[in-house]
């Protein structure tokens, strides 16, 4: 038997056929989205929504994820270049890598490397998901003015201070699924 290779960019032409890759250059990607709360079902739905878009050649829509407690998911998927695989059980099983996700920023212990993230830009969506397990609504986020990439109205917003210039002029859009978890994203 031989021995497992650990997942990562190195690795990926060395899994198996039937294993789906990312169809597009990474290393090309630009940020364009900044997701708070990089839970297992953001990796699971828009990270893979994302992949999908990269895949047709619009390389705008790199993720940094944001860790608002713990290192623990930076610390699993940095090892493996922020790649992981999706497994699909339909009527067949089918295994994908999802190379959406460039980084995971750890809030608590910098937080302002998330806010100058936030402040790129090119990153014109920040998103989040909430769930009944993590979260409870109502959600209330202020969003700077009609020029967000300013670092003190990204910090308001990730403070829940009201910004000081006025109200927010994102676009929001907000989804549920049956099972209580809630997506949030802002146009910037």
């Amino acid at each position: 038997m031989s021995p497992r290779l650990r997942l990562s960019a190195a690795n990926l032409s060395a899994l198996p056929a039937n294993v789906a890759r990312p169809a597009y250059d990474r290393s090309a990607l630009s940020t364009g989205i900044v997701h708070l709360g990089i839970g297992s079902f953001h990796r699971a739905h828009q990270a893979v929504y994302t992949d999908s878009v990269l895949a047709g050649g619009d390389l705008r829509w790199g993720i940094v994820g944001a860790s608002l407690r713990s290192p623990d998911t930076r610390d699993a998927l940095k090892a493996q270049d922020y790649l992981y695989t999706l497994n699909l059980r339909a009527e067949a099983e089918a295994l994908r890598v999802i190379g959406s996700l460039q980084d995971i920023l750890v809030a608590p212990e910098n937080p302002a490397a998330l806010v100058e993230t936030l402040c790129r830009p090119s990153v014109t969506v920040a998103s989040l998901t909430v769930t009944r397990r993590h979260g409870c609504l109502p959600l209330s986020i202020s969003v700077g003015s009609t020029t967000p990439n300013k670092p003190d109205q990204a910090a308001s917003a990730l403070s829940g201070a009201p910004p000081d210039s006025g109200a927010g002029s994102g676009e929001w859009r907000a989804t549920a699924d049956e099972s209580g978890h809630y997506s949030f994203a802002v146009a910037l």
